[in-house]
């Protein structure tokens, strides 16, 4: 079981491919960057802005693994809130939520290893020391 949660919650091996989900949802939206019609100096700021707001999103799902951006890039176009586009932070925490249940039997499954563990080395050590007393 904790190897199972362990492989569930694993982020991507490429960051950008959660980026990938995300820009396909972006995509649905107009947006207020819009770049035709710009020139010189004007399309360099609004393509280096572009660049910085991808950076944003790849450096914050990172350690999100790619089902729970799927899931909730699904769950934001088939809620109400799809009506306007996402921020980082609402992605975030819909695939925190998907990621809860596993979070939590991870947590169970460690305390539960831990518990074991102790037991062992206390039986291990009440054995030796009832070796040592009565021989």
């Amino acid at each position: 079981m904790i190897s199972f949660c362990r492989s569930v919650l694993a982020p991507p091996s490429d960051a950008a491919v959660n980026f990938g989900h995300c820009f396909a949802l972006l995509s649905q939206y107009p947006a207020v960057y819009q770049t035709e019609g710009l020139k010189g100096g004007e399309l360099e700021v609004m393509q280096q802005l572009k660049r910085r707001m991808r950076a944003d999103w790849i450096e914050d799902l990172a350690d999100v693994p790619e089902w729970a951006v799927r899931h909730a890039c699904r769950e934001w176009r088939r809620s109400s809130k799809g009506e306007w586009r996402p921020k980082i932070s609402d992605i975030l925490h819909l695939a925190n939520s998907a990621l809860a249940p596993f979070r939590a039997q991870l947590l169970d499954g460690e305390r539960k290893l831990d518990h074991a563990r102790l037991e062992a080395r206390r039986q291990a050590h009440f054995a030796a020391e009832h070796a040592r007393v009565y021989g």
